[in-house]
């Protein structure tokens, strides 16, 4: 049975068992509304992992004595 995860008037996303987003909306936009919410959704620990990862980079040359510019 898939859980639904967000909905809005004209569009739902659900999981399935296995994570995977199905998007459901009444037309095309609708969809795409849908569709990027999905992705928004499940990327999000990208968006925070990634600059905090950059970060701990720039803070180990720093403390190396490297040049950084």
């Amino acid at each position: 049975m898939p859980e639904v995860v967000a909905s809005g008037a004209r569009w739902r996303v659900e999981h399935d068992e296995h994570g995977i987003a199905r998007c459901v909306g009444r037309g095309l936009d609708d969809l795409a509304y849908a569709q990027g919410w999905a992705c928004a959704h499940d990327r999000a620990w990208q968006v925070e992992r990634f600059p905090l990862h950059d970060l701990a980079r720039v803070a180990h040359r720093q403390r190396e004595g490297d040049a950084f510019i």
